[in-house]
Formats: C-alpha cells, sequence, structure tokens
C-alpha cells in the first residue's frame, strides 16, 4: 500500500475545477484520487503533466517501484542505499511507504 504525497505539475484536482466549472479557483485541492496516474501514464490529460525535477523523479521511482512489483512480486527487492525497503501488508499494522 501507498500513499502519494507528491502533486504532479498537472492534477485530476484542476480537471475537476474545470468539469465543475471553476477555472478561476485559487483553492489548491492538493494530490487528487488517480494523481498517481499522472506518473505512469502520458496521454490526453495527462500528456504534459510531469514537468519539474520533482515530477521526474517520482515517476522514476514510480515507474521501478510498479516494474519490480510486477517481475519480483517486490516493490524494492534489491537494496540500493537510496530506497526504504517497501514494508510488507499488514492488516494490523497501516505501514506504508
Amino acid at each position: 500500500m501507498y500513499e502519494l504525497a507528491h502533486k504532479p505539475s498537472r492534477s485530476f484536482s484542476e480537471k475537476l475545477a474545470f468539469l465543475l466549472g471553476l477555472d478561476n479557483v485559487d483553492e489548491d485541492f492538493g494530490v487528487f484520487h488517480g494523481d498517481d496516474n499522472v506518473f505512469l501514464f502520458q496521454d490526453g490529460f495527462l500528456r504534459n503533466s510531469v514537468a519539474t525535477s520533482d515530477d521526474l523523479e517520482v515517476r522514476e521511482a514510480m515507474t521501478t517501484f510498479w516494474t519490480n512489483f510486477a517481475k519480483h512480486g517486490d516493490p524494492t527487492p534489491y537494496r540500493d542505499g537510496k530506497t526504504e525497503r517497501w514494508p510488507l501488508f499488514d492488516v494490523r499494522n497501516s505501514r506504508r511507504l
């Protein structure tokens, strides 16, 4: 389980504000449900969403985690000194990376 804390340069919250007719809203809705997709897929609305060096760093980490999970069943199978070990899910302990 993970919790995304980095809001991408272009967030789904902007799309929601647009659909609700709130184009001039100054409120920051923060990280929005589905914003993790911005770092994994670059099509349609998501195109050009990853724009800053922080965005690129998060995208690199997420694609590595997802790829490792698909290949090894573990998002962090290797110790590289940069990445914290992804904790196993335990229903009694809601730790997440």
